[in-house]
Formats: structure tokens, C-alpha cells, sequence
């Protein structure tokens, strides 16, 4: 089996070269930067690290997340690889998770990993307000499709090359995951979860915000209707699940499962 690992990246400049050695430590896999429209110099921190990639595309301007995973895809495709890894340039993923997704896609389309699942290692304090969205959004994929999910927005993924010609991304920015849950759904592909670590080394960060329960429902309502459209459901089966998945919302934060912090 030929794999790509997939970085898509966006001013990374502090924290992408922990990435990539990381990721040379455990693989031999040929890895793709997605520079998607870098200002700060990261793809030439890479080239003066003397770390040798065999793979760099480079978008001439940003064009969000969804896009860059897209580029990756494409890219996969088209050499000729039999799965795909994604993995955030951030820091925020642990490389050492990366194989444990490819062993499980020996039963699945898709291996999506979990920072929320109750076996996941966590490093530093996720914001209460990054755990309250991310609630939100595993119960809309756990509603509108047949998946059981923990975290619907972890970047860290693996695929069978197979899966991806039935994923066509068009959210550039940060709903792309609703759109390929909705996708995944619609062409009936297997996915497994799996546990990953959970890692928040920032400490303002750790604080979090306060999140208006306004602002919450925004999130899950633009969620839904991404995921939705993707599914191809019509606008009354929405109308009618928003009521109900509102209802259950409000209960939850009534019981304190969103209270803010």
C-alpha cells in the first residue's frame, strides 16, 4: 500500500517543522505540503530546515482549509496513491497517532480520529467553549446520518484512495467537515473513530471564552445545512429535524452539558 501523508498549511512557521520530524520518525511515507497562501514564511522555514519532502503544492493566495484538502486529494489521486493521511500543521496532532488510523482503515473507507473520545490521551485543557462546539456539531452528524461520532471536526484522518473519489470538497473555510460527513453518508461509506490525543499547549488559550447560546445555535445551524445539502435532504425534513435538535439542545444546556464556564 502507497501512502501520502497530506499537511495542509497556513502560516506554520513556529510549529511545522515539530510536524514534519515528527512525522519522519514514524513513517517512511511520502509526505505533501499544501502551502495554501503562507505569509510568514513557512515553506521557507522548511527548505533551510534541510528536512527533504518529495511533494509541495503551493496556492498563490489563501484559499481556506476545505481547499487545501482538496488540492491534497486531488493530488493523491491523480500519482496514484491507496490512502491518504491528513494532518493539521499546527501542532495539534500528535504524529504518533498516524498509524493506528491506518491500521483501522483495514475495515473502513475512512478512519476519522476522535480528541473527544473517552480513551483519547489529552495534553493541556481543551476551551470550554472549543468543547461545547464540538458537542454540538457530533450531535448534528450523529443525527443526520447513521455514524456514531465523538469529535465531527478532528483534521486528523485517514482514507482509502477509493473513498475520496466520493468526496467532492466545496467549503473552503472551516465547515468542510460537515460537508464530508454529509458526503460519506450519502455514498454509504464505512468510517471507524479513533482515539486520538486531545493537545491544548496554549495556556491563554486553555481559558476559553464564553460562548452566547446565540452564537452556539449559529454554529449548529450553518453546520446542518452544509451537511444537509451535502446529504441531498430537502428543506422539510431539515425544518422539521432543526425543531427537534433544538429542543434536545435546549434540554442539555438546561441539564448543563453547554453551560458556559
Amino acid at each position: 500500500m502507497t501512502v501520502l501523508i497530506c499537511v495542509p498549511m497556513f502560516n506554520a512557521a513556529p510549529t511545522i517543522l515539530n510536524v514534519l520530524r515528527g512525522l519522519r520518525a514514524i513513517t517512511d511515507a511520502d509526505i505533501l505540503i499544501v502551502d495554501d497562501g503562507s505569509t510568514d514564511g513557512s515553506s521557507a522555514v522548511i527548505e533551510r530546515s534541510g528536512i527533504r519532502l518529495p511533494h509541495c503544492v503551493r496556492h498563490r493566495r489563501n484559499l481556506g482549509p476545505g481547499f487545501a484538502l482538496r488540492t491534497g486529494f486531488r493530488f493523491a489521486l491523480d500519482h496514484g496513491y491507496d490512502q491518504v493521511v491528513t494532518i493539521d500543521s499546527d501542532g495539534q496532532h500528535l504524529p504518533e497517532d498516524v498509524p493506528r488510523l491506518l491500521e483501522a482503515l483495514a475495515g473502513s473507507d475512512v478512519a476519522s480520529g476522535s480528541r473527544f473520545h473517552p480513551q483519547s490521551p489529552q495534553i493541556g485543557v481543551a476551551p470550554p467553549w472549543r468543547l461545547r462546539a464540538n458537542q454540538a456539531l457530533a450531535k448534528v452528524v450523529c443525527w443526520h446520518t447513521d455514524y456514531v461520532v465523538t469529535d465531527g471536526a478532528c483534521g486528523l484522518r485517514a482514507y482509502r484512495a477509493s473513498a475520496l473519489l466520493n468526496l467532492q470538497i466545496t467549503e473552503a473555510g472551516y465547515m468542510w467537515p460537515c460537508e464530508m460527513w454529509g458526503q460519506m453518508a450519502r455514498a454509504g461509506l464505512t468510517v471507524s473513530e479513533v482515539p486520538v490525543t486531545m493537545i491544548y499547549r496554549d495556556a491563554d488559550d486553555a481559558g476559553g471564552v464564553a460562548v452566547p447560546p446565540g452564537s452556539l445555535d449559529g454554529i449548529v445551524h450553518q453546520c446542518e445545512m452544509v451537511l444537509l445539502e451535502a446529504l441531498g435532504k430537502g428543506r422539510a425534513r431539515w425544518v422539521i429535524r432543526r425543531w427537534v435538535f433544538g429542543l434536545l439542545v435546549r434540554i442539555e444546556e438546561a441539564r448543563g452539558v453547554f453551560r458556559n464556564s
